[in-house]
């Protein structure tokens, strides 16, 4: 990690074509810079770049501004979504940092599901459509267009899965992509779902 203080350092030092204590410059220093940056200037200012790859030197204090734009430009990406976003233009930002950011995101963590104690019961299904697993999947931080939920529809039996996007989480809306479902390959004999509140009334809906 540099900070900027340090960045203005190492740029100062690239400029100087001798080191040595007559300009202010320790030679052990001098040759480091020389060896693993240089100053491109094609954007009219002067820009860090590593010798090794080209891209920029992110000094600590644009950590944050950089880690905010790319997790958005991502989609709230995890990461190493992020990480090889970031790998494209910049360097010298530690994954550590990145797991940090992830973290403290406020939309990630509402996002994020909420892990379920593992049941010791083995759920069995004895054939197709016997047992049909339906969620709900948050997309509301990275919506498209109108559409800002998913529901997922999984045969316990085959593992086959079933995907339909939802302007809303309505049980009317869920009930109707069911029925699509069903008037294609049958009606399942068990609807199981982890939603509780958000599918009690499909079944009032078309019984």
């Amino acid at each position: 990690m540099i900070s900027f203080d340090y960045y203005q350092k190492t740029i100062h030092c690239l400029k100087q074509p001798k080191s040595g204590k007559a300009i202010g410059i320790d030679t052990k220093f001098h040759f480091w810079c020389k060896k693993n940056f240089k100053i491109d200037i094609t954007s009219g200012i002067e820009i860090l770049c590593s010798t090794k790859n080209g891209r920029r030197i992110v000094v600590i204090e644009s950590y944050f501004a950089i880690l905010k734009d790319i997790h958005k430009k991502t989609g709230h990406g995890a990461r190493d979504k992020m990480g090889h976003e970031m790998n494209e233009h910049y360097y010298w930002i530690p994954a550590q940092v990145i797991d940090i950011f992830v973290q403290c995101c406020t939309s990630c963590i509402v996002r994020k599901s909420v892990k379920l104690p593992v049941t010791r019961t083995a759920i069995i299904s004895v054939g197709f459509l016997t047992r049909l697993q339906i969620d709900l999947i948050d997309v509301r931080t990275r919506p498209d267009k109108e559409f800002q939920w998913i529901i997922h529809c999984r045969d316990h039996y085959s593992k086959y899965s079933w995907g339909y996007p939802l302007v809303s989480k309505e049980a009317q809306r869920v009930a109707d992509y069911l029925l699509t479902l069903f008037y294609q390959f049958g009606p399942c004999k068990i609807l199981q779902s982890d939603n509780g509140r958000d599918f009690t009334f499909i079944s009032d809906i078309y019984t």
